[in-house]
């Protein structure tokens, strides 16, 4: 009970009371001789990963290594897994990327051989898309986490393959899979209350809002990530999901400063304010030492939070992004890298105003913007490209040739008619997300009219008013009403919950065809499983 309870206490983020319970635990298993050696390895595999998030990089991994060759001497195959995915999150958290990738696809091939494929296998798949992600090794991720949906699976099996996928995805392509998949996931997080899954799913959500030009909703999911996080210990996802919250908050202040909502402005800076304090405060009370790699990327979040903070205060600068964009350059982090080069060239053309000094300022911002086209185009990070290329264009910068390649493709895909082939790396025909036929509610029971049925099936596409407008030929003024009578009538705040009551009920028998085109601005995502 000791052993389960501090794994639980882990789970939730809660690291000093996990220690204590698994550390008394393990106490107890060794004083029980040969008996307790499997409730030994157990709490030995909760504590290698609370010594992983406190900055004892050394006694975690020691600890995990001590649990899995218990597990495996005992023929304990469920606690040989979680040894071996906990393991893979604690290099991971070291920086040590390359390895945990190898330690998942060991455990995945263990799960086969064991015929516990869709037990075990999503959960290292997951592990493995993460590190893939940053590695910059995006198509491997994404492959792996499709091979993880293929499995059609529920519950916390689903979670585990469905946020490494929307985490690649929303980057990828900003696409409509994204939109049906992070539907299905917000259901399932309904009935798991875990926060190293619902952080990311909610950072997913703002990340897709922002690019698809809806600041509004962006800022209601970031809220609820950070409101998840901030009651925990956990000072590694803080970092990043503050992060998120100051990137949406910088959207959202350009947006009130163009209209003069002086309003909106300062509530929008007293909490980018309150949540960037806060979560320094976290960071500080860790007590992880600044040379720890954890602790040097957290301290590259805090530094990219408060380069967004500049923005939310109406002083972009240049300088700060470029000491943002080097630090991830030195975490070998090239999405992060690209982000950050964009934001630099950004703040370098929006200083110009006279004509003298903006073609000063073009030439200051080309090489920035070039690296940031580079890296989007060869992971390929089509939404970001996409932001760069607009950028480019508005400043009269030239592309290199690889990247235009790449948005030139992109195009073609997105223009491609209907029964054509399909491209070798199209995606799989997709699993069936809605609620079974006793659980379906019409539109009609919540008194859609058909106009807002078809304004419905728009975005839940993904679509912001304008393109929906162009759609269905109506201006951008109805859309607006036509979506606040919807979330009226559906009873919820914003277009994701929208989303995802369609999905679930099947109020949406087609979607509207194609992915949309993003909008200006994406956080980007950082996700990190706790553990197992």
């Amino acid at each position: 009970m000791l052993a389960t309870l501090g794994q639980i206490r882990m789970l939730e983020g809660s690291f000093n009371e996990a220690e204590h319970l698994a550390a008394e635990a393990m106490t107890l298993a060794e004083s029980n001789g040969p008996g307790g050696d499997a409730w030994l390895g157990h709490a030995l595999c909760t504590l290698g990963v609370v010594d992983g998030w406190l900055g004892r990089p050394k006694s975690a991994e020691a600890r995990l290594e001590r649990a899995l060759a218990i597990a495996v001497r005992l023929d304990r195959l469920d606690d040989a897994f979680r040894a071996r995915a906990n393991l893979a999150s604690i290099l991971y958290v070291e920086g040590r990327r390359e390895e945990a990738v190898q330690i998942s696809e060991a455990g995945i091939a263990a799960a086969e051989a064991a015929g516990l494929e869709a037990v075990h296998g999503n959960r290292l798949r997951g592990g493995a898309v993460d590190s893939l992600f940053l590695l910059g090794r995006w198509h491997e991720a994404r492959a792996l986490a499709m091979h993880a949906l293929a499995w059609a699976p529920a519950g916390i099996a689903f979670v585990h393959a469905a946020v490494g996928f929307i985490t690649v995805e929303t980057e990828l392509s900003a696409g409509e899979e994204v939109s049906r998949t992070l539907g299905r996931l917000l259901v399932e997080l309904e009935l798991i209350a875990d926060t190293q899954f619902a952080v990311p799913t909610y950072q997913a959500a703002a990340s897709l809002a922002l690019w698809r030009g809806d600041p509004a909703d962006a800022r209601r999911v970031a809220d609820a990530a950070w409101d998840r996080v901030r009651i925990t210990e956990d000072w590694v996802l803080a970092a990043p999901t503050a992060g998120t919250v100051l990137a949406v908050a910088g959207d959202v202040a350009e947006a009130a400063r163009d209209r003069r909502d002086l309003v909106t402005l300062a509530a929008i800076r007293a909490r980018a304010d309150a949540v960037l304090g806060e979560a320094q405060r976290m960071v500080e009370a860790s007590g992880v030492a600044a040379d720890v790699f954890a602790r040097r990327e957290v301290d590259a979040e805090l530094a990219t939070a408060r380069a967004h903070l500049l923005r939310v205060i109406g002083r972009d600068d240049p300088a700060a992004w470029s000491a943002v964009a080097e630090r991830w350059v030195t975490l070998r982090r090239p999405y992060d890298t690209a982000r950050a080069r964009r934001r630099q060239a950004a703040a370098i053309l929006a200083a110009g105003t006279a004509d003298g000094e903006r073609r000063g300022r073009r030439d200051e911002a080309r090489e920035p913007l070039l690296e940031a086209a580079n890296i989007a185009a060869g992971l390929p990070a089509l939404p970001l490209l996409r932001a760069v290329a607009d950028l480019a264009a508005r400043a009269r910068i030239t592309l290199p040739t690889a990247a235009l390649e790449v948005l030139a493709a992109s195009a073609a895909r997105d223009t491609e008619p209907a029964g054509r082939t399909a491209p070798t790396d199209a995606r799989p025909a997709r699993p069936d997300w809605g609620a079974s036929a006793a659980e379906r509610r019409t539109a009609e029971t919540f008194g859609l009219s058909v106009r807002e049925r078809g304004v419905l099936a728009e975005v839940v596409a993904g679509r912001t008013n304008r393109e929906i407008g162009e759609r269905l030929y109506i201006s951008e003024k109805t859309v607006g009403v036509h979506v606040g009578n919807i979330l009226a009538k559906l009873g919820v705040s914003g277009r994701v919950e929208a989303a995802t009551v369609a999905l679930r009920l099947g109020l949406v028998d087609d979607l509207a065809a194609g992915a949309k085109r993003p909008g200006p601005a994406g956080p980007g995502l950082v996700r990190r499983g706790r553990g197992a």
